[in-house]
């Protein structure tokens, strides 16, 4: 299961397993032995983990659902700018997401 789910979070931050692996300073090969299933992380390792994807413990061993705003670094970034806005950017920005949520939907269906 920690396996699974470390490699979910990895792929939702967009990061490659030596991206990760570097901000643990540990190898890539371990890393990706993790994700494999083919290791056994370190409590170090697992709490590096937690505070890096800001979840808990608890979920990247299965116990406890994710909370569904979670969120990585690039999602706070974005998160922080939209608070900096004027009203009326914050509207053309909401406008722009549902005009490309809608695209997606589109995209997906066909």
């Amino acid at each position: 299961m920690l396996h699974t789910i470390i490699r979910e979070l990895r792929e939702r931050a967009e990061l490659t397993q030596g991206e990760v692996a570097e901000r643990l300073k540990i190898s890539r090969t371990a890393y990706a032995m993790y994700e494999t299933n083919k290791r056994q992380m370190s409590q170090q390792t697992l709490c590096l983990l937690a505070d890096f994807y800001h979840v808990t413990v608890d979920y990247l061993l299965g116990r406890k659902e994710q909370d569904a705003f979670a969120l990585i670094d690039k999602e706070k970034a974005i998160i922080t700018q939209y608070r900096g806005l004027d009203e009326r950017a914050k509207e053309n920005v909401r406008a722009m997401m549902a005009f490309e949520h809608s695209r997606k939907e589109s995209k997906d269906k066909t």
